[in-house]
């Protein structure tokens, strides 16, 4: 086998510990490289041809070598690093980036793969070392992966690490992943992503998912930090679930307006962010007991909503400027507890709402002053008042109209088998106008 990296000293012959070795592997024409001694890598290929596309690499080599790669050999399709051991274990800044690489086999060793490593490479799947512990920034940014295998010890995706990826549409494993930095994903082409199981997830960077067009549902971990606009423009949008969060970040689903909004207000939640749901077309909302603010602009241009119940407040939460611009607030019922009808009604912004009294959570409400009485006859809602009722709307906690009904007379049946949960919010119009909101469970 011929030996290259050779030279002579005088009348005595040493050989380099830089030994490259030419052998074919089946199917294609690949040269096989060895460097034994870290050092030794750009002796070793000195007389590799530069219009190699496949390359099997092996030995040992220190990291900062590898770049070498990327100009003495720029048509370079197919590398197999698996029996090289790199020091220290990481793949150095942009080593491999714009270089048409559709197949890439890593060590298995690497830690770190370090700052645009392989950056606009063409490959469609990647393996990833499986002692991997983080991806820098702009690693695989523009490049053509289709699927991605995340190591479970991985624990750190930097900024734009897979930013515009825009084949990219399949994420599995990542469970010790504990920091995700902001434009992670731009632009990738999820339909689902449910990361509920990365249990060790701590905080997801602002519009990680920006750009994600088809991305119709997602599903976090309960109980992370979320930076600004995470989903801002994926307007394909639906379902998301995302618990135990006090904080609803600026322009959380801004341009996503189909997303249900049922699954970013639950309990715990106390702030709304800058234009965090500006234009969703979400038509009845309920507002969590724990809001305490909502930030300038925060519901703007929610042109399909109905009904806010704020029944579960105890205090009114502090607004910005323009939370519901181009609302037209008059025509949106807001549903209060009874004793902070007084308290919303003069506190501005809110007080443009139509505000409807609730009676507070009860099995059988009884006769009220009105003559209204309201009771669960098995699955069957049963409303009686003292004179005709004009109008009956029952929504569920999760803000969905369940029903919309216009009796013309003092009593009604409404068949609730079909309903979800136990607790609806019924409001109960008389004719005149007089108008009462009621919480029942069931």
């Amino acid at each position: 086998m011929p030996l290259m990296g050779r030279i002579f000293d005088g009348f005595s012959r040493t050989m380099i510990a830089a030994v490259a070795a030419f052998a074919a592997i089946p199917g294609a024409m690949a040269l096989t490289v060895v460097s034994d001694t870290p050092g030794t890598l750009s002796s070793a290929i000195g007389g590799v041809p530069s219009d190699t596309r496949v390359l099997v690499l092996e030995g040992r080599v220190y990291s900062s070598e590898l770049a070498v790669l990327r100009d003495s050999m720029p048509m370079l399709e197919e590398i197999d690093m698996r029996r090289l051991s790199v020091e220290p274990a990481r793949i150095p800044p942009y080593a491999f980036a714009v270089m048409p690489l559709s197949n890439v086999l890593l060590p298995d060793d690497i830690e770190v793969i370090g700052e645009g490593a392989f950056a606009a490479i063409p490959a469609k799947e990647l393996t990833l070392p499986s002692r991997l512990d983080s991806i820098a920034p702009y690693a695989f940014a523009h490049s053509g992966l289709v699927s991605l295998a995340l190591p479970d010890g991985l624990r750190a995706i930097g900024r734009n690490a897979f930013g515009d990826c825009v084949s990219l549409s399949d994420i599995s494993g990542g469970k010790g992943v504990v920091t995700v930095g902001e434009s992670a994903f731009h632009g990738a082409s999820f339909r689902r992503l449910d990361l509920s199981h990365w249990a060790s997830l701590r905080s997801v960077g602002a519009r990680a998912f920006e750009g994600c067009r088809s991305l119709a549902g997602v599903s976090l971990p309960s109980g992370i930090a979320l930076g600004e606009g995470l989903f801002l423009g994926c307007g394909a949008l639906t379902e998301i679930q995302v618990s135990g969060i006090d904080h609803l970040p600026a322009l959380m689903i801004a341009g996503s307006p189909d997303a249900d909004v049922s699954g970013i207000l639950g309990e715990g939640l106390r702030t709304i962010g800058a234009y965090a749901m500006s234009g969703n077309r979400a038509q009845d909302i309920v507002l969590p007991s724990t809001l305490d603010s909502i930030g300038d602009h925060g519901m703007e241009r929610m042109l399909e909503l109905a009904s806010m119940d704020a029944s579960a407040l105890r205090s009114v939460p502090a607004l910005g400027e323009d939370v519901w611009d181009e609302v037209d607030k008059s025509a949106v019922k807001l549903g209060v507890a009874e004793d902070m009808a007084d308290s919303f009604a003069g506190a501005p912004q809110w007080q443009e709402f139509d505000i409807t009294r609730s009676t507070g959570t009860v099995d059988d409400i009884g006769q009220d002053a009105d003559g209204i009485d309201l009771r669960f006859d098995g699955t069957v809602l049963r409303v009686s008042a003292s004179r005709d009722i004009s109008r009956i709307e029952a929504v569920s906690i999760d803000g969905i109209m369940l029903a919309d009904i216009t009796p013309g007379a003092p009593e009604a049946a409404i068949d609730a088998c079909r309903w979800p949960g136990r607790v609806c919010v019924v409001t109960v119009t008389l004719v005149g106008g007089t108008k009462t909101t009621y919480t029942l469970s069931r």
